[in-house]
């Protein structure tokens, strides 16, 4: 069923390329940015942080061990272990943090100077919801027309007080290397409430499609929409 219902995007979504508006430009560079940079001066504090609270709590835990059964090495033995594994793991962790924080502030600095957003604007009569399950977020499917549905399946969209609404665009911001850099939820509406809200039990049992997916169909028949071709 889903594969004949599935239209092409363009005829329903219509990405608006334009310009940075000012309060994405501050998002960049007085948000993103300035975090990046906080993250990195204090990556050593998190790392010594982070090791000590471990380590420290494996190498506890090996004395008490060793005090139970008379057997094993000497507290200070003990300690010269679990010092000699976690300086290169806390090394280790380090570095990466530091090098995910430049390459986060350097991604947000490109787009900065790359100077383009792309937005799809979408307006929903009505939604459904898709609940979260153990290893999916919640998605929405927002009836767009009278027989056109959208499916909305991203990490920020999540039920809020504003969310889902009746008028809110999805922005990604672009480096100079033609990749999104961050992404945006721009909520102008008012909330609307799901109609539907699909248990995550049921939810697993669809062939859920893409996220931005366009389909042909109501909301009413959502299951019947997203049934497994064998059904």
């Amino acid at each position: 069923m889903l594969s004949r219902t599935l239209k092409r995007e363009r005829l329903v979504l219509k990405p608006v390329v334009r310009p940075l508006r000012e309060a994405e430009r501050r998002i960049l560079k007085w948000g993103m940015i300035r975090q990046r940079r906080l993250m990195t001066q204090l990556a050593p504090l998190m790392t010594l942080t982070v090791g000590l609270v471990l380590f420290g709590g494996l190498w506890g835990l090996s004395i008490l061990a060793t005090r139970a059964d008379k057997k094993g090495p000497s507290w200070q033995m003990s300690g010269l272990m679990w010092l000699a594994i976690g300086i290169p793991i806390s090394l280790w962790s380090h570095r990466d943090l530091r090098r995910y924080a430049a390459k986060y502030e350097g991604s947000c600095a490109s787009a900065l100077k790359m100077d383009r957003a792309v937005e799809i604007q979408i307006r929903p009569d009505a939604v459904a919801e898709f609940e979260a399950g153990a290893k999916q977020g919640p998605a929405y499917a927002f009836q767009v027309g009278d027989n056109d549905i959208v499916l909305i399946a991203y990490e920020k969209a999540r039920p809020s007080a504003r969310f889902p609404n009746a008028d809110f665009s999805l922005v990604d911001l672009f480096t100079e290397q033609k990749k999104p850099a961050v992404g945006l939820l721009k909520k102008r509406g008012k909330k609307i409430e799901p109609v539907r809200r699909i248990p995550s039990e049921m939810r697993t049992r669809l062939m859920m499609p893409d996220h931005l997916s366009v389909i042909q169909g109501k909301l009413s028949e959502i299951e019947s929409l997203f049934a497994p071709e064998s059904e």
